[in-house]
């Protein structure tokens, strides 16, 4: 039984031959390039493949699952969120390493970069939102964003502001500067 490329990576290689029983590994995160030409998906076992190049490439990206997956803007970038607490930028054509950024505590949650692709945010569960600037790996600003987990973080299509959701239920909406200027309570049902 031959395995399309596009779908090889989601099997196990020992699960490739012929006849072989085909057991999916989990994929946690998936993320089109700005251009639609490529994606890439983060696993379980802590690999990111990067598709629509021909045959696929694949990244050792953390020890643990890769919860979340990002494109920059440009499409040259991309973020890796980890369940080990990682927070990594790779080359998004090569799949090489271009930079560690400050981990979290515990699972880093989710990842995103903003419109311009001049920073990445991160949220973990450790509550802590970091926005970095990629190119020198630093966090510019650390936000006390939720009590229990940070999970979600996105910007602005336009501008800098920030947007984090968290496991207390609220959302936040940031400025540039790392000042709270919104909180949403959503009511239950």
């Amino acid at each position: 039984m031959d395995i399309n490329p596009l779908v090889a990576p989601f099997f196990k290689a020992s699960e490739r031959y012929p006849g072989g029983v085909m057991e999916r590994l989990p994929v946690w995160s998936v993320a089109f390039s700005s251009d639609g030409k490529r994606y890439a998906c983060g696993r379980i076992d802590g690999s990111v493949y990067l598709m629509g190049f021909g045959m696929p490439k694949k990244i050792s990206a953390a020890t643990d699952a890769v919860l979340k997956v990002a494109y920059s803007a440009n499409g040259q970038q991309l973020a890796t969120a980890g369940a080990d607490g990682s927070v990594r930028l790779w080359n998004a054509m090569d799949g090489n390493a271009i930079a560690s950024l400050p981990p979290h505590e515990k699972a880093a949650r989710c990842v995103a970069f903003n419109h311009d692709s001049s920073l990445v945010a991160s949220a973990g569960d450790d509550g802590i939102v970091r926005v970095t600037s990629p190119n020198d790996s630093t966090a510019t600003i650390e936000l006390e964003a939720h009590k229990g987990q940070a999970t979600a973080v996105t910007f602005h299509p336009s501008d800098n502001r920030l947007a984090t959701t968290g496991s207390d239920g609220l959302v936040r909406i940031w400025n540039d500067s790392g000042r709270e200027v919104f909180v949403l309570n959503p009511p239950a049902n």
